[in-house]
């Protein structure tokens, strides 16, 4: 491909964690994405802090964007801020999303989930919240992925989607 991509990777639980900084070798991250597994808290907050303060710097030829793959459900707020109303970590999760909007970069959103009441499951993603960031951010879009398929597909589309060929 023509195309040079950078990718760097943050995962968030109780507290944010770099795992690769912008990097055109998208096996390595690749690799680092296989050890990932979910624990702890959601510190939404916090992850998407450092991923706008990693992706903001770049290059403007570069399309900036964040994919925030997420249930939507944050419970801890920056600075690792627990005890917050559920509210107020909604409030800057959707705040940051605005910085972000002002620093030129699209935050897609993929709900990885089961919203609630489908095939009668209790409720275990934030559709709604998912969807509010990726308006603020003015140019991200929501992806749905209840399962691998979906998230696969999710992917393929934003990538199709930053170099504008959708078919």
């Amino acid at each position: 491909s023509s195309y040079t991509h950078q990718v760097g990777l943050i995962s968030f639980d109780n507290a944010s964690t770099t795992h690769a900084e912008l990097s055109d070798d998208i096996t390595s991250i690749k690799s680092t994405v296989e050890g990932l597994y979910a624990s702890g808290g959601t510190g939404m907050a916090d992850g998407l802090s450092d991923a706008i303060d990693m992706v903001a710097p770049m290059d403007q030829s570069y399309s900036k964007m964040i994919i925030l793959l997420s249930d939507g459900l944050p419970n801890i707020g920056l600075g690792g801020m627990q005890g917050l109303d559920e509210n107020e970590v909604f409030s800057e999760v959707i705040n940051l999303a605005g910085k972000a909007r002002s620093n030129g970069i699209c935050i897609h959103t993929v709900g990885l989930g089961l919203p609630a009441g489908s095939s009668g499951a209790a409720y275990s993603m934030n559709v709604d919240l998912l969807k509010q960031i990726a308006a603020e951010s003015g140019c991200g879009n929501y992806y749905d992925a209840n399962n691998a398929l979906e998230l696969a597909n999710a992917f393929i589309e934003i990538r199709h989607a930053s170099l504008g060929e959708i078919l």
